[in-house]
């Protein structure tokens, strides 16, 4: 587990999150394959620290901390279509908007 402190609902039905969450967020390796989370093990080299916010369990918000860049906004995939158009913005970098 990683520090962090948010705020949001869970959705009981769908068991999905929509909030608020700040701190840092790694996402797990099962290296093995093993099916619980207890043999799993954080891969911190892919570790995120800043603001992330989502909406019905996707990433809609991410404010690195570390690299000042920002996203705004649902992935665009097929499950998204009414709300497509992400923002990027990148210092140093490309930024974008929408696809």
């Amino acid at each position: 587990m990683t520090p962090q402190i948010g705020a949001g609902i869970k959705d009981e039905v769908t068991n999905t999150f929509t909030g608020m969450v700040m701190g840092a967020l790694s996402n797990m390796s099962n290296e093995d394959n093993s099916s619980t989370a207890f043999e799993s093990k954080i891969d911190e080299n892919n570790a995120k620290v800043g603001l992330i916010g989502y909406s019905n369990g996707k990433q809609s918000v991410f404010i690195d901390s570390i690299t000042g860049k920002a996203t705004f906004g649902l992935p665009e995939d097929d499950s998204n279509l009414t709300n497509e158009g992400r923002i990027v913005l990148n210092p140093g970098g490309v930024s974008k908007i929408g696809n």
